[in-house]
């Protein structure tokens, strides 16, 4: 694991495992020009939603944010549904 990633870890008593991968093989993993992961955290910091990968057509996934993941946000956050 690179010094860096060392540091902030023990700097902020980070206790899970960190998972550190060369620029070149975080290259090979981007599709479609970036990460495949959407990740909902609520304010104590406990994650509540996670989902791996995704369309790569925009008006499916407009369709999925606005089917999934817009209602646990606005849960999350106390909002009525829109």
């Amino acid at each position: 694991m690179p010094v860096t990633v060392e540091r902030i870890k023990k700097e902020h008593q980070i206790q899970y495992l960190i998972a550190s991968l060369s620029k070149s093989e975080c290259e090979r993993l981007k599709l479609a020009g970036g990460y495949p992961v959407n990740i909902i955290v609520d304010k104590t910091g406990r994650i509540t939603a996670y989902q791996l990968a995704g369309s790569g057509d925009s008006s499916k996934a407009k369709l999925f944010y606005k089917a999934v993941w817009l209602p646990k946000i606005d849960s999350l956050l106390g909002i009525n549904a829109r």
